[in-house]
């Protein structure tokens, strides 16, 4: 289990159990619009060992003030009280624990609950497994990416909340960085700082699909990363331009011909996780862009392929051979 050392904060996970009491410190809102009838449809449907529990904690929270709002959000029964939310839902790993949680009133206490979410989710099955797919473990605590995804997409994006997770150093926090971090607000200065700290390509490719390739530093990044000697810091340019030409349809061709460029200066790094981020930008590049910078693609691809070079050799036969699937 990876932990931060820090002064006790309060709980903002608790697991549910025969005796647990659910009291609401809300005021009244006179406002507030109730929309219980998709929650008592939801339980309806709900099979679960704990159901009677939940039931009973519902009617408590129901009874502590009338104003008090509910629904359905993050696919899971809500109640909301002056701008307040509780969030309610079975936990699919563990049937027989359905949580509470409750939203942290600080990026601190938000940062807690990631992590006892994370810790929550973890198994040791997927802790082993990770080193068989390259990826270090001294700082994971073992969950599996969809999961991770799930965590992702029920947080939103909140970059304040996504620099105070890169800075845990734990795997699977810097992970969900990628889903939480703020495209529009995250600096030039900022990803040069997350890029120095990469030491495994899952950093480097979720980084760049999630997040990276939406900035508007993005393309200055390609460029200027792949000039650079670190290998991790190299294969984010290249894995960087490969998700450009998969996602970015905005960008003049122009853009996509410099890339080739770079991907030609790049072609002769031996290192395998470097030679295969250029390789996978120069097929990225002939197999979704326009006609025009496939016939680019695969020229470069044809010119590598003749190389003296192994590593450009490599690089250029392995694009052929997928620009021919696509023929």
């Amino acid at each position: 289990m990876v932990t931060r050392k820090r002064p006790e904060t309060k709980r903002i996970v608790a697991p549910i159990t025969n005796t647990s009491v659910a009291k609401s410190t809300a005021t009244k809102s006179p406002t507030a619009k109730n929309t219980g009838d998709g929650i008592l449809e939801y339980m309806r449907k709900l099979a679960h060992p704990k159901k009677a529990e939940m039931d009973a904690v519902f009617a408590l929270i129901r009874n502590a003030d009338p104003a008090i709002s509910e629904g359905i959000k993050w696919n899971a029964p809500s109640f909301c009280a002056d701008g307040s939310r509780i969030s309610i839902w079975r936990e699919f790993k563990m049937p027989d624990n359905p949580q509470i949680i409750q939203p942290a009133t600080s990026i601190s206490d938000q940062v807690d609950a990631v992590l006892q979410w994370l810790n929550a989710h973890a198994t040791k099955a997927t802790l082993d497994g990770m080193a068989r797919y390259a990826i270090p473990s001294d700082n994971a605590v073992g969950v599996a990416m969809k999961d991770m995804k799930v965590l992702g997409n029920r947080l939103g994006r909140n970059h304040g909340l996504a620099l105070a997770l890169w800075e845990t150093g734990v795997y699977e926090a810097r992970m969900v960085v990628s889903l939480v971090g703020d495209p529009l607000k995250i600096t030039s200065a900022e990803m040069d700082r997350w890029c120095k700290d990469i030491d495994n390509w899952a950093y480097c490719d979720t980084l760049c699909f999630n997040l990276f390739d939406r900035t508007p530093h993005a393309w200055k990044k390609v460029s200027q990363w792949s000039k650079r000697r670190e290998e991790f810091v190299k294969r984010t340019a290249f894995a960087l331009l490969w998700s450009l030409a998969l996602h970015d349809r905005q960008s003049a061709d122009a853009e996509f011909l410099t890339g080739l460029k770079l991907i030609k200066a790049a072609a002769t790094d031996e290192r395998n996780f470097v030679k295969k981020a250029v390789s996978m930008a120069l097929k990225a590049i002939g197999k979704r862009r326009g006609p025009a910078l496939k016939s680019a693609a695969v020229a470069s691809a044809q010119r590598l392929a003749e190389s003296t070079d192994p590593t450009a050799r490599w690089i250029g036969r392995d694009a052929l051979r997928e620009f021919a699937k696509r023929a």
